[in-house]
């Protein structure tokens, strides 16, 4: 005969249950795939091409039709409110691209994530419209805005000089992000040095943004540098952080072991990072034994 299960054992196995469903719940809620209202294929009579999916957030929305419906006199106008909307409203213009397409810009990046819905009156457009073709609808997203990091590791300015050093990495961001906004997102700090500089170069899509700390100091005991960063300001939830050890001055050693592949897509191989450049290649950069 079995034995009843004990008040403790119950009440385990009930919290167990609820976290479990309450877990299932989250999933269920975080991967839930977004859907876009479909659109009647017998709008292609009208409706040539039109931007949809995810969209980046400074992409322009195009809609393009199936023959000419502008002079060459509007060509570069602004398009009547009456005929081209945003919802939510998004601030921006939209213009006669050609004959055949509104192209709108938004003056500032849309918000990550979004959906938003584009709206055409094609009765403004196009002569003898049927009723249900009157306005042509579409949704598409808002790129979500992500916020990595990645990191090179420490260089030597002077091979004469081992009192100093550098850190090298990258912000990654998987959307345009503002440049002063992501240095603004990225802090760092070593133990007893309060004369770190970080300085920045920004790629031309504005989504790769590197950085050199500056000015970092090893003194006769290790010390550690600490980074993190925030996307609150550039509209995205990520957050992370990352601790290195500063070596202590005179104290070969090895700081760090990362697996890595050839851009090329060669195979797999390891890189060890040191804490003082080797003599015979005293060129400025910790050393990296590759195998």
């Amino acid at each position: 005969m079995k034995q009843p299960l004990s008040l403790f054992t119950q009440r385990v196995i009930a919290m167990c249950s609820i976290a479990f469903c309450l877990l299932f719940v989250w999933s269920f809620k975080k991967t839930k795939p977004l859907t876009f209202r479909s659109v009647d294929p017998a709008f292609s009579a009208y409706v040539y091409a039109y931007s949809s999916g995810e969209l980046g957030r400074r992409s322009p929305i195009r809609v393009r039709f199936t023959e000419s419906v502008a002079s060459r006199s509007v060509i570069g106008t602004e398009v009547a409110a009456a005929i081209f909307s945003l919802s939510p409203t998004v601030a921006g213009k939209a213009v006669w691209g050609d004959a055949n397409t509104i192209e709108f810009t938004p003056s500032e990046p849309l918000k990550a994530s979004e959906l938003y819905t584009a709206t055409v009156h094609l009765d403004a457009i196009f002569k003898n419209v049927p009723k249900r073709f009157e306005t042509f609808d579409w949704d598409f997203r808002a790129k979500a805005q992500t916020i990595t990091v990645t990191t090179d590791g420490f260089t030597t300015p002077n091979s004469n000089d081992y009192t100093k050093t550098t850190y090298k990495g990258v912000v990654h961001t998987a959307d345009y992000a503002d440049d002063k906004a992501v240095e603004a997102a990225f802090e760092c700090l070593q133990t007893n040095n309060s004369s770190l500089k970080t300085t920045w170069k920004h790629d031309n899509e504005h989504r790769n943004h590197q950085f050199t700390i500056e000015n970092i100091t090893r003194s006769a005991t290790k010390s550690e540098l600490k980074m993190w960063w925030n996307g609150q300001g550039i509209d995205s939830e990520q957050k992370g952080d990352k601790t290195v050890e500063v070596a202590a001055i005179n104290n070969f050693k090895l700081l760090d072991v990362a697996m890595n592949s050839d851009d090329d897509g060669g195979s797999p191989h390891a890189i060890l990072q040191f804490s003082d450049p080797f003599p015979d290649r005293a060129n400025g950069r910790f050393p990296f034994a590759k195998f």
